[in-house]
């Protein structure tokens, strides 16, 4: 939000509080385990191994998005697991909260290796996403 924005939100949270909710963040486990379930979708090969040991050891958070540096359609993909497991996430909060979003966001379709890719991309791409 740019500031303007900022002190119109301001304004209309001040104006009806009761309209209004604070949304917490996710919890690190909750995190963890999008992450796991994004290994899971993985083909068995080396980026899937790299990625799994990432996670096992301390700041899994930091090594994971490292290691998925060395593979940038793969990262890709993680990013669309990533938006759509937090779209997910919110819809079911506000179902919880009795409110029915207005939005619905559709994540971008994961990245898919070109016919007969060699890279490690290629090597792990997802199953499913």
């Amino acid at each position: 939000l740019d500031s303007d924005d900022f002190a119109e939100v301001s304004a209309q949270i001040t104006a009806d509080p009761a309209r209004y909710t604070q949304v917490s963040p996710i919890a690190s486990f909750e995190g963890y385990r999008i992450m796991q379930e994004f290994i899971e979708t993985l083909y068995e090969g080396r980026a899937r191994d790299n990625l799994q040991q990432a996670v096992q050891g301390p700041k899994p958070f930091r090594r994971f998005k490292d290691t998925l540096t060395q593979y940038p359609k793969m990262r890709d993909s993680w990013h669309a697991f990533h938006d759509k497991a937090l779209t997910e996430k919110a819809f079911q909060w506000a179902q919880s909260k009795g409110v029915t979003p207005l939005w619905i966001v559709k994540p971008p379709e994961p990245a898919k290796p070109a016919e007969g890719e060699e890279t490690p991309a290629a090597e792990a791409a997802p199953a499913t996403v």
